[in-house]
């Protein structure tokens, strides 16, 4: 494999994980915004 390769891979990987836990994090924090503010879950 090249290295130019392997270090696009692995940031394409770091980004997709990036983006699923800041999805994660903004579904979060709306569901517990249509709660009332109740800090339901805990964080």
């Amino acid at each position: 494999m090249y290295p130019q390769y392997r270090l696009a891979m692995f940031f394409a990987a770091l980004q997709s994980a990036f983006t699923s836990y800041l999805s994660k994090r903004v579904s979060a924090s709306r569901y517990s915004r249509s709660e009332h503010g109740t800090n339901r879950g805990g964080s």
